[in-house]
């Protein structure tokens, strides 16, 4: 039934419009990240991608981890500057920044499944984020 699935799209167009005006007037501290990154983010994403959001966040490149994880968090992990991300500010000053830190690495996932899993779960990591 295209009517149903025309409907849906456009419930999602339009909580996605929502969530993308509640996200760029949110202004974010760079220090407040470390609790969600080594918190939510690392239990949804795993210890990497929550490494990489949170050097994303800092400094608007990549990072390849290179440090030993035993005793490590996420943001205190030794890293290695990699490439810059497109349209990522050199730090994150709102909350539709770090959606787009998480946008990246959910399409860069190699497997297509993955990779839709991870992008229905930012909103959901965001709101973890807003809410404390």
């Amino acid at each position: 039934d295209i009517g149903f699935v025309l409907r849906d799209g456009l419930a999602d167009a339009e909580q996605d419009a929502e969530n993308l005006a509640c996200w760029r007037s949110r202004k974010i501290d760079l220090a407040a990240l470390v609790p969600w990154v080594n918190g939510e983010v690392k239990k949804t994403w795993g210890f990497k991608a929550a490494a990489r959001a949170y050097h994303i966040a800092c400094s608007g490149h990549d990072v390849e981890i290179v440090g030993k994880y035993k005793g490590r968090r996420p943001t205190t992990i030794e890293t290695r500057r990699a490439e810059r991300v497109p349209g990522c500010p050199e730090k994150a000053q709102n909350a539709f920044d770090l959606a787009q830190v998480l946008s990246w690495l959910a399409s860069h996932r190699t497997d297509l499944q993955e990779r839709l899993e991870w992008r229905q779960q930012i909103p959901p990591l965001m709101a973890t984020l807003i809410e404390e």
